[in-house]
């Protein structure tokens, strides 16, 4: 097959990759938008302006704690040389991970009371900041998964998890919201439930590769390329979440809920491009290096643009 050729057959099959993350990541939003509505009208504004300050602190959390490793596991995982030497990355990265945010829960759980006065203002949510932990914990390790998913090109399997977490996470969060004491308290343990059972199901479908061998050169060599990338991100999530912070010091968590409320509400157009997000970077990492790849990404960064202009 000639370069033309090749060229033609990885757009198709990027394309189709797109196709897949778009649609399961547009109906995984779209629940969680949904999920946005109600909960907010449940909640009402402080107890929402709540929610949405212990998920800046799990955003926080998930960029910082594992320090970014999943990025230094993509950059390797594609270019190794044989699928043990791929399974050995994915494990190292993944028992750093959870031992990373097993140490972030242990000490946050010490000092609850310290971390919700710091982050909330009132004693009164210890429980819920509490739980909030618990999800964040479940969070960095759905996301890690879900990553895995991506870098293996099992698309498949990454669609079955982003719509068992985009659905079951609103569809508890609500319900448990509903029927709990204290609905703020209820969301959270829906949220958790939402998130744990895909991530079982996840580590079934990975148990392979994630009870591969650990390597500690392989987990210098992934931090090494990660840790420089964890200033940037987290630039762009307070770009993203200042107004939230700032609020939440010069008004109240009143003020913060019903901002979030509007934001999530603004973020509906951005539900376009994750499909193209979800795709793009696995296949520059497996085929940068091949002949004519820079021309072959530029017609599709191309067509992207003219499509997504119209």
């Amino acid at each position: 097959m000639g370069a033309a050729g090749q060229d033609a057959q990885v757009i198709r099959q990027l394309l189709g990759h797109t196709a897949v993350y778009g649609l399961a990541n547009f109906l995984s939003r779209g629940a969680v938008l949904i999920s946005v509505l109600v909960l907010a009208r449940i909640l009402g504004p402080q107890d929402y302006g709540a929610f949405t300050m212990l998920t800046l602190v799990g955003a926080f959390a998930g960029l910082v704690v594992p320090l970014q490793v999943t990025q230094g596991l993509a950059r390797y995982y594609g270019t190794a040389e044989s699928e043990s030497d791929k399974a050995s990355y994915t494990s190292t990265a993944w028992w750093f991970t959870v031992a990373a945010q097993l140490l972030f829960f242990i000490a946050f759980e010490a000092f609850a009371r310290w971390g919700t006065e710091r982050v909330l203002g009132d004693a009164a949510f210890v429980p819920a900041f509490r739980l909030a932990l618990v999800v964040m914990v479940l969070n960095s390790l759905f996301f890690f998964v879900q990553g895995q998913f991506r870098w293996s090109f099992r698309v498949r399997e990454y669609a079955v998890a982003t719509l068992i977490y985009g659905l079951s996470c609103p569809a508890l969060s609500i319900g448990m919201a509903i029927v709990w004491r204290k609905p703020l308290e209820g969301a959270l343990i829906g949220q958790g439930i939402g998130t744990g059972v895909p991530v079982l199901w996840s580590l079934w479908q990975l148990r392979a590769c994630l009870l591969a061998r650990v390597s500690k050169a392989r987990l210098r060599q992934m931090l090494a390329f990660a840790f420089p990338v964890v200033p940037a991100s987290l630039a762009m999530l307070l770009v993203g979440y200042a107004p939230r912070i700032v609020l939440n010091d010069l008004g109240s968590l009143s003020d913060v809920g019903v901002f979030a409320f509007a934001s999530q509400v603004g973020t509906i157009s951005t539900i376009i491009v994750i499909g193209l997000q979800a795709s793009l970077f696995p296949f520059i990492i497996a085929h940068h290096s091949n002949p004519g790849a820079q021309q072959m990404l530029g017609r599709v960064f191309e067509a992207f643009c003219a499509a997504a202009l119209i």
